[in-house]
This record gives structure tokens, C-alpha cells and sequence, in this order.
């Protein structure tokens, strides 16, 4: 949906999400959880600055955890990007895969 307000909307209402929890509620947890410290963000001139900088622990949590695979005879891990509409300044191309 364009916008998760629409989740709680009385045309979009989408039970999973509206029944789970409050519109508000979800806001607040939204304003108030977070991944990293954003003080220790660096401003987005600096040469340093990471656009994934809040989500980054998640990131690194899950590549971790993913390393720790053992590889076996037969594994298949196949990528995909799904469509999307919205505004991102975060680029992905999977050549020969068609996703527009």
C-alpha cells in the first residue's frame, strides 16, 4: 500500500495488521524503536556517512548467522527483487532479471 496508514483504513483494512494492533500503537513503536544509536550517524556529507547506518546491526546480524551455514551436496539459493514503486535513493540490479 502507498502509505501503512491505509493498513487501518476503513476501505483498505487489512485484518492481519489492523486486528493485531492500533494504529497508534504501531506508531509509537515505530518512533521509538530503534537499531542504533542515530548520535553516532555521520552527517551525509561525510565521506563516511551509510545509508543503511540504522539498519545496519540487522544486516550484519543476519550475514553473520548466514555464514554459519554449512554447505551441503545440494544447495539453491536464487535472489529476487520485488517491484517497487516508492522513492529510494538505494539502487539494486540483478542482471537478466526482469522486475519492473
Amino acid at each position: 500500500m502507498p502509505s501503512y496508514h491505509m493498513y487501518w483504513g476503513e476501505a483498505t483494512r487489512y485484518s492481519p495488521i489492523a486486528d493485531t494492533m492500533s494504529r497508534n500503537r504501531f506508531d509509537k513503536l515505530r518512533n521509538f524503536l530503534h537499531l542504533n544509536d542515530n548520535s553516532k550517524m555521520n552527517p551525509h556529507n561525510d565521506p563516511k556517512y551509510n545509508k543503511l547506518f540504522k539498519v545496519r546491526s540487522i544486516i550484519d546480524s543476519v550475514r553473520a548467522n548466514f555464514a554459519t551455514i554449512e554447505a551441503e551436496e545440494h544447495n539453491c539459493v536464487d535472489e529476487i527483487i520485488i517491484p517497487f514503486k516508492g522513492r529510494s535513493s538505494l539502487k539494486q540490479y540483478i542482471k537478466n532479471k526482469p522486475h519492473k
